[in-house]
């Protein structure tokens, strides 16, 4: 490809806070959008790689669809790649309602202390019981992830869908259910994209790399809140997003 043809690679992603970095656990050179920008640069095909990072913490698929669709009114409807990376605030089970949280939270501190505490100390007892709650419910979920493919699917080269990692024994002893809900979300993930039917859309399925490695669950998922990822699951990440890049480019010049 001579210099002339070189064009911009404009890249988006909407992720809450594990594809940021992490103090004391994950730099932001270790980041796997970070290591992919990098790639993407060594690769010499393209003039600039035009970064639209919405890595954000606590975000759930509403609010990043949200900001996505927002974004289309700057940056417009399309682009080469974009990358969905949610699911694990949205279906962490929680003992109380969302409501009910935010109403903790507004809470004067005499008040506000005990009551976390409480649900702290009896989060297991409480979830076990039955009572448990998610942020965006699996129906919800759905359809909110499929609205956002067929938004997009038909407006990037690639859109890569991350599954959502396997917490450690220690996370699911404190708050039984999450495993199970993290596969049911996982399932819905999957729907979604068969449904979308669109060749442009990948699964990179963490999940199952890790649950294939449990026994070396901490490696890949930080020990002390069994749910933000470490560098080697970020480079796990760009790994098998950089096949998929490899598999598009041989296409594209056989």
């Amino acid at each position: 490809m001579t210099m002339n043809a070189k064009k911009n690679l404009h890249v988006r992603i909407y992720s809450d806070s594990l594809a940021l970095p992490r103090q004391g656990s994950v730099a932001f050179s270790e980041r796997y959008i970070t290591i992919l920008k990098q790639w993407w640069i060594r690769q010499k095909e393209y003039e600039d790689i035009e970064l639209v990072d919405r890595s954000m913490g606590g975000q759930s698929i509403v609010t990043l669809y949200d900001m996505y669709r927002q974004d289309i009114t700057y940056f417009g409807s399309e682009g080469d790649i974009l990358i969905i990376h949610t699911g694990i605030v949205d279906c962490a089970p929680r003992p109380v309602p969302t409501r009910i949280r935010n109403i903790i939270s507004g809470l004067p501190k005499f008040l506000k202390d005990p009551a976390i505490r409480f649900l702290h100390n009896h989060r297991s007892k409480i979830q076990k019981s039955g009572l448990m709650w998610k942020h965006v419910n699996p129906e919800e979920f759905s359809a909110y992830y499929s609205a956002f493919l067929k938004n997009a699917a038909d407006n990037f080269s690639r859109i890569y869908c991350i599954s959502i990692a396997p917490t450690n024994p220690a996370t699911e002893l404190h708050s039984p259910g999450y495993s199970a809900s993290v596969a049911e979300y996982n399932t819905i993930i999957k729907n979604c994209i068969l449904n979308a039917d669109n060749k442009n859309v990948n699964y990179i399925d963490i999940h199952m790399v890790i649950v294939n490695e449990y026994l070396k669950i901490d490696s890949y998922i930080l020990p002390e809140d069994g749910h933000h990822l470490t560098p080697l699951t970020h480079r796990l990440i760009a790994d098998n997003i950089i096949q998929v890049e490899l598999s598009h480019h041989s296409q594209l010049h056989p």
